[in-house]
């Protein structure tokens, strides 16, 4: 069944266009290289050097309790109406502070929304790296 300018909405010889074909893996939306580290897969190379860089750090006891993809909850008047999910979280081992991290390469509305609620929030401001 055709009408007409259906022909505009179809790839060449009739089948429908694809933007990847099927076999090919799918690209990140922002061109990042999804990396493994110490068994974690992280969705880019460079949430994955600042993981190594903070490993080390906990080694040498500059930090403790680190943790990934940890999920703050977004509340308005008790109503909790999203979340932020940090890469990391530590405790300074000098200063006994929460360090908050993301690791960012493309700033997003969304993210600088949940960024600033979190900081009106929680008090704590994310560090971006």
């Amino acid at each position: 069944m055709a009408w007409p300018g259906w022909e505009h909405f179809r790839g060449r010889g009739g089948v429908p266009a694809l933007p990847n074909p099927p076999d090919s893996p799918k690209r990140h939306k922002y061109h990042a290289t999804p990396t493994a580290v110490d068994g974690h897969l992280f969705p880019s190379k460079r949430e994955a050097d600042r993981y190594a860089q903070l490993r080390l750090l906990e080694r040498a006891g500059a930090l403790t309790d680190l943790r990934l993809q940890f999920r703050f909850p977004l509340a308005v008047k008790d109503q909790v109406i999203g979340h932020y999910v940090a890469d990391f979280t530590y405790t300074d081992a000098e200063t006994g502070g929460c360090i908050v991290e993301d690791a960012k390469g493309a700033r997003t509305p969304l993210y600088a929304w949940k960024k600033n609620h979190f900081r009106a929030q929680y008090g704590i401001e994310v560090q971006e790296v």
